[in-house]
């Protein structure tokens, strides 16, 4: 493709002139001097740059990632998403933990190899530029991160519990599954958030994204899953503060202990079942595995899975029985 076939392309593509002539990109190591407009040429292909992506999580939506492009594909028009090279370290402590923390584009870049077809993951492949860097190259999924999804419902958690969370859970158990496979597999995700399961558009299926983060404590995705859980059955963070400022209320002769916190995150509140008493004993129980007081951890996703699975299906039942009108 020529420079007169690459601009008439781009005008094709975005619906306004281009500047003349196109920066075409083959060595992506100076991301931060790949802007909009750039082209980036790939193996037998160009991928016409038309933003960064950015961070959508606490409350810093316009924080672009500038390593993470929004692009086309010149030749079919789709929308791609061009994640560069980035060789970040960092140490974070969790409760009592210290952990270094990397990101490792080569293993992202193995994950997708192995979950190709998988559509519980983000799809792509590793496209090497001229210097060798390991772009991968992302299929744009459409829809919310369930972070997005959860903030956004307006109903009291009640309501949430015994009409929305069961097909969540449902949707939730199948994403934890696949978490489960990678890992026999001898693979991590890495950096499991709420932020990181998108909702399809399409099909309405929950999917991982961004597994390019590791840790040396290959139990972190099981903790991490907690943090999920938690979120999830809570319909948002339950914090000590909010208790203490009267913004949220215990249920009847319930007190919060230190025991009642998160193992790594002690301002959050784990034993759900005090603000909230329809929560059931089991799923109670679930998540008081991952609190200060617990004594026992899971050890792998599998076991955790053993114990959500009959919960999260005596929910869908309730729930199903609620809508015909039957009793359990």
């Amino acid at each position: 493709m020529n420079q007169g076939e690459m601009e008439h392309r781009i005008e094709e593509l975005t619906g306004r002139p281009t500047s003349s002539p196109v920066r075409i990109v083959t060595d992506t190591t100076q991301f931060m001097n790949i802007w909009r407009g750039h082209v980036v040429h790939l193996g037998d292909r160009f991928y016409l740059v038309v933003g960064n992506m950015k961070e959508g999580r606490f409350g810093i939506d316009d924080q672009p990632k500038f390593w993470v492009k929004k692009a086309i594909e010149m030749k079919s028009g789709d929308e791609k998403i061009l994640k560069l090279a980035f060789h970040e370290e960092f140490t974070i402590r969790i409760g009592l933990l210290r952990m270094r923390c990397y990101r490792d584009p080569l293993k992202e870049g193995e994950l997708l190899e192995m979950v190709r077809g998988d559509a519980r993951f983000m799809q792509g492949s590793t496209e090497p530029d001229d210097r060798g860097n390991p772009v991968r190259v992302i299929d744009f999924i459409r829809g919310r991160n369930l972070y997005r999804y959860l903030s956004d419902l307006q109903m009291d958690h009640r309501t949430y519990f015994h009409t929305v969370l069961p097909l969540i859970l449902r949707k939730l158990v199948d994403a934890i599954e696949a978490i489960a496979m990678i890992h026999e597999r001898g693979y991590h995700h890495g950096d499991i958030r709420n932020d990181h399961i998108l909702i399809d558009s399409e099909t309405g299926e929950f999917r991982w994204i961004d597994y390019d983060f590791c840790q040396d404590v290959p139990d972190f995705d099981i903790w991490s899953l907690g943090n999920v859980l938690l979120y999830v059955i809570g319909k948002g963070e339950r914090t000590f503060h909010e208790v203490a400022a009267g913004r949220l209320r215990l249920a009847p002769g319930a007190t919060l202990t230190k025991q009642d916190a998160s193992a790594f995150f002690a301002h959050r509140i784990m034993n759900l079942a005090k603000l909230f008493p329809w929560i059931p004993s089991e799923m109670s129980d679930i998540l008081m595995h991952f609190s200060y007081g617990t004594q026992v951890f899971y050890e792998t996703v599998h076991a955790l899975l053993d114990d959500l699975r009959p919960v999260v299906q005596s929910l869908v039942s309730q729930a199903e029985n609620m809508e015909t009108g039957t009793e359990p």
